[in-house]
């Protein structure tokens, strides 16, 4: 689940409050790999739920990866004066891909795509 919110930057709410709000509690990575190259950035909606938006312009198999570094907190926290354990975790395993098809692909198409099977 969701960890609860905690207090990562000291002395300064407004700060605290954005930091929590931008990025969640979890250092998220994800790449497409394929005819195009494209490291994906995270916009956090909250309650643990991230979106990575995309465009794919060029037709082929595109490779995703998806990785967490660390959870609750733990990339932002400023009271931990030490580096921060990274523990990988492949949430999508390491051979997941995507067989993309119709020129200028984006996030809501791909989506729409897994949800409801091509051409439906």
């Amino acid at each position: 689940g969701c960890p609860e919110e905690r207090t990562i930057i000291q002395g300064d709410a407004a700060l605290q409050e954005e930091a929590v709000a931008r990025f969640g509690p979890d250092e998220v990575a994800v790449d497409m790999e394929g005819p195009e190259l494209l490291s994906l950035k995270a916009d956090y909606l909250g309650a643990c739920v991230y979106a990575f938006p995309f465009n794919l312009t060029v037709d082929g198999m595109v490779s995703v990866r998806a990785r967490v570094f660390r959870t609750g907190f733990a990339a932002l926290d400023e009271d931990d004066f030490k580096s921060p354990l990274v523990d990988v975790d492949d949430l999508l395993g390491r051979d997941t891909w995507l067989s993309v098809a119709g020129t200028g692909v984006s996030s809501g198409k791909a989506l729409e795509h897994l949800i409801m099977g091509v051409g439906k």
